[in-house]
């Protein structure tokens, strides 16, 4: 079954197209989706849903490690939506006006003080389909253009080598990557996750288990990474 893609989210098909027409950039949330844009952007790609074009040759599709995506995601899900009642652009709960004395913003801080295995068992118990920034990857390509084909890249510690020698884009130093460590509060939270994940490994084996068709895909068009 095909996840229905939030208003607030990710379209269907998005990415960027090359100047060519020829290549197309499958955007994933969490994936480098913001950095690839600033940096294909800056050499002529342009926004773009796949249904618009008519002569693509290949799909380029980045994949990254679920556990490391999950810990994005899910931090970066706290901090736009939960933490903030309205969110970035609506009210979190859709078509209702919220209430201030119950509907507030609160801090990091509170958060992690507040964190007990309540909290932990509702964020774990469907902990890749409350949102897309942590829907499993294969969600946003698997039956798209299927008859195009695919170039996958990994996000690796060689992964902008990797990216410049393929596309012949030169390295970059001024665009903006949207990483967490430019982001207190999203450096928090990532740091939190990841210290909870290694005291109970049997959470990380849960999104190892609920990430298994990524984990599949890696493992045939990379190198199996756990």
């Amino acid at each position: 079954m095909q996840l229905t893609f939030p208003s607030r989210g990710y379209t269907y098909g998005s990415g960027f197209v090359s100047p060519d027409g020829k290549q197309f950039l499958v955007s994933i949330p969490k994936n480098a989706s913001s950095y690839l844009g600033n940096v294909f952007g800056h050499h002529g790609w342009q926004i773009a849903n796949i249904n618009e074009c008519n002569t693509l040759e290949k799909i380029v599709v980045v994949l990254r490690d679920p556990v490391s995506r999950w810990v994005s995601g899910v931090s970066q899900y706290l901090q736009t939506y939960i933490f903030y009642p309205h969110g970035p652009n609506t009210p979190h709960l859709a078509h209702e006006t919220p209430d201030p004395t119950v509907d507030y913003g609160f801090s990091v801080e509170q958060f992690m003080k507040q964190y007990n295995q309540l909290v932990e068992r509702l964020m774990f118990d469907n902990l890749n389909l409350f949102d897309d920034h942590v829907w499993s990857q294969c969600e946003f390509f698997k039956n798209l253009a299927i008859d195009i084909p695919r170039q996958y890249l990994y996000i690796d510690k060689n992964f902008n080598k990797t990216l410049y020698k393929e596309f012949g884009i030169e390295p970059m130093h001024d665009v903006d990557n949207n990483s967490h460590e430019n982001q207190t509060v999203l450096s928090q939270l990532q740091d939190f996750f990841y210290k909870r994940l290694q005291e109970r490994p049997v959470l990380k084996q849960r999104i190892i288990n609920a990430y298994w068709q990524d984990y599949e895909l890696i493992k045939e068009v990379i190198n199996d990474p756990r």
